[in-house]
């Protein structure tokens, strides 16, 4: 009895974690796709983080997207320069 509810217990811890993983992968390239679709521009990762498979620290263009709220449109302004 106990060992069934003991892995009822960890599955039910893990279920929250599970959840949390999966909405950060699947908005990991959200903010790319709708600057792409709303800009009409084909930036990658690189556009706003150090490595240029993304994540991680961000470059002086990613800290001024994401204080410009993460604004879609921020890269057009910057197509002129």
């Amino acid at each position: 009895m106990w060992s069934r509810f003991s892995k009822t217990l960890y599955i039910l811890a893990a279920l929250p974690l599970l959840y949390a993983y999966s909405h950060i992968a699947e908005t990991r390239y959200w903010y790319r796709d709708a600057v792409n679709e709303t800009s009409g521009t084909a930036i990658s990762c690189e556009a706003c983080h150090s490595a240029p498979e993304g994540g991680g620290a961000l470059n002086r263009d990613g800290m001024n997207f994401r204080d410009s709220g993460h604004e879609p449109t921020y890269f057009l302004s910057k197509s002129g320069e």
